[in-house]
C-alpha cells in the first residue's frame, strides 16, 4: 500500500501507514524514500534515510542517484564515500 500511494503521489497519505506500523522492514523504508526522492523532497528523503536503522545497496544507491538527479553531485561523493568507507 505505501508503495501505491507513494507512486501516486499521496506521500502524506504513504508515511501516514508507513508512522503507523509497528515495525517498519528495508523495503517500506526504502519505498519510502524512493517516493520521496520521486516527488522531488529530496530533504525528506535524506531525513528518513538518516534516520534507517539500517540501510542496503538500494538505500545508498536511491540515496545517491537522488543527489544526482537534483544536481547536487557533491552530496552524492560524500554518500558514495561513506558508503564505500563502511563497506571497506
Amino acid at each position: 500500500m505505501i508503495t501505491g500511494y507513494a507512486q501516486n503521489g499521496r506521500l502524506k497519505d504513504a508515511l501516514e501507514l508507513f508512522e503507523r506500523m509497528p515495525e517498519r522492514d528495508m523495503p517500506s523504508w526504502n519505498t519510502m524514500i524512493t517516493g520521496f526522492i520521486q516527488n522531488g523532497d529530496l530533504k525528506r528523503a535524506w531525513n528518513l534515510f538518516m534516520k534507517m536503522p539500517q540501510k542496503n545497496a538500494m538505500s545508498w544507491t536511491t540515496m545517491i542517484t537522488g543527489c544526482v538527479q537534483d544536481g547536487k553531485n557533491e552530496d552524492a561523493l560524500m554518500i558514495f564515500s561513506k558508503w564505500w568507507q563502511m563497506m571497506g
